[in-house]
């Protein structure tokens, strides 16, 4: 009871997730970013506060009490990448720390800049638990220069245990314009015992004076709306605006996502030349896992957890992000501006160098690379047909051959293949992967095996594959039983420890 369930040393088969990791899955905040276009066309800076607080209230509106599993925690450097083709807008995300877990990710799009850090905790309540993802973000308008800082709210898990599933979000989202000192306390209603207030919100844009202006109420999962009760450089009093509306769509079975939430694990065949080997789809128990191959993904789960660890002890020096940079209290803004040197990210710190505003900025993981503009140039490289030449962008030493670089475990494999018509024949890397594993381990018992689950061949005392029943000779049959002991004593001490 209360232990935080993410940093208990528990290894889950893969069957317990949906086929996204959880940088993936930060990701979805972003589904309804429209919400901040439209703050960016506002002409008074309290307007655009209000939109800044419904685009923060949107991020929860994803939330589907049919969706019942959890996401894989990511690898130690483990990236993902994702493009918006309604406006343009990009995302950047990176595992920064594995103890505690950190992701970090950098949005951009032509009109704003979003960033955030999210250390998720988890709490264990007997029939509820309650998650925390300590998240900090930054939302910056370059053409008016207001920058607006807010934290999120907890979200507690209903009925894990007994009785019908379903999740809510309460607490406070406090915001403020760190540039005018204009706030604004959005309250996420608790249900209580009856459920009766559930998905409520109500919060008032304040101005510098401390009055209330701009009035945001609704649901969470359905519609938002904005009041005004005085009169704005840009809005008069009594106007009424409905911000948000919570669009119902058929959800994508079996993991019951929407479709935004689909396009997140989507791999067109002309990004997986520019894709980073540590981008989320490319982890194996991922796409295994996707296809409903649950066994073989929990194979791989274990197996990437395991470098991870070996990853740990081999290390000799602290891991050094590749993209993002930490902000310490030692740190001058001297000091900051030397690491953004070539960054494409730089008038969304500006306010870093006021002293006053380095708390809502202390300890967070600032993105300081140049992902995008290596991407660019690598496309346009490859378009030219000058492959290797392309091969210098987006190729990040420092990951070579760890746990994140997902491509290392296919090229294991082409290394040590000696069938060269096998390799030469499996175009998907997933395929080629699973050729390995399937060499390298021995199968789980056939009672584990899934009815959907492809992977049936198992292995004999001579390393050659064979389909069906277990031999009849008495000798087979004795190997195969040890084979299974052996592998279900591996199974056992492996659940004991997550990766590192």
């Amino acid at each position: 009871m209360g232990g935080d369930v993410m940093s208990s040393g528990i290894s889950l088969p893969a069957y317990m997730y949906e086929p996204l990791t959880i940088l993936q899955r930060t990701c979805e905040c972003i589904e309804n970013n429209y919400i901040l276009d439209e703050a960016a066309k506002q002409t008074d800076s309290l307007d655009r506060l209000a939109y800044v607080a419904a685009f923060a209230v949107s991020a929860y509106s994803g939330t589907s009490n049919l969706r019942t599993k959890t996401n894989f925690n990511p690898i130690l450097g483990e990236t993902f990448e994702y493009l918006d083709e309604r406006n343009g807008t990009k995302y950047f995300g990176e595992q920064v720390s594995h103890h505690p877990p950190i992701c970090a990710f950098h949005v951009t799009n032509k009109d704003w800049v979003f960033y955030q850090n999210s250390a998720t905790t988890t709490k264990f309540m007997g029939n509820s638990l309650d998650i925390d993802t300590h998240g900090r973000s930054h939302i910056f308008f370059p053409e008016s220069g207001d920058h607006f800082y807010f934290t999120n709210p907890c979200t507690r898990v209903h009925n894990i245990i007994v009785g019908s599933f379903w999740v809510e979000h309460y607490g406070d989202i406090s915001i403020e314009n760190i540039k005018t000192g204009e706030t604004m306390v959005v309250s996420l209603k608790k249900a209580g015992l009856f459920q009766g207030t559930q998905y409520g919100v109500s919060a008032y844009a304040l101005d510098s004076n401390k009055k209330k202006r701009i009035k945001l109420s609704g649901k969470w999962n359905d519609t938002l709306s904005l009041e005004w009760l005085a009169d704005t450089t840009g809005k008069s009093a009594k106007t009424k605006i409905e911000v948000f509306k919570n669009v119902i769509e058929p959800l994508v079975e079996p993991y019951y996502l929407n479709k935004f939430t689909t396009s997140l694990y989507d791999f067109p065949a002309d990004c997986k030349s520019l894709l980073l080997p540590s981008d989320s789809r490319r982890r194996l128990d991922r796409i295994f896992l996707q296809k409903g191959q649950a066994n073989t993904a929990t194979k791989w789960k274990r197996k990437i957890e395991s470098k991870q660890r070996s990853d740990r002890k081999a290390r000799t020096d602290p891991w050094k992000p590749v993209w993002f940079v930490k902000v310490t209290a030692d740190q001058s803004s001297e000091d900051f501006a030397k690491l953004l040197s070539n960054s494409e990210a730089v008038d969304e710190y500006a306010a870093l160098k006021d002293d006053s505003n380095k708390a809502s900025f202390q300890n967070m993981w600032l993105y300081v690379g140049d992902y995008w503009k290596q991407r660019e140039k690598k496309d346009s490289l490859l378009k030219s047909g000058k492959v290797l030449e392309s091969e210098k962008f987006l190729a990040p030493v420092s990951i070579v051959d760890s746990a994140c670089d997902f491509l290392h475990y296919s090229r294991k494999r082409k290394a040590s293949s000696t069938d060269t018509a096998l390799t030469s024949s499996v175009t998907d890397e997933s395929e080629l992967s699973a050729s390995f594993l399937s060499e390298e381990q021995s199968p789980l018992p056939p009672s584990r095996l899934s009815a959907n689950d492809s992977e049936r061949v198992s292995v004999d005392g001579k390393g050659k594959k064979r389909r069906g029943k277990a031999s009849k000779t008495k000798t087979k049959s004795r190997s195969t039983s040890k084979s299974r002991s052996k592998s279900k004593s591996r199974t056992a001490s492996s659940e004991g420890a997550e990766a590192d």
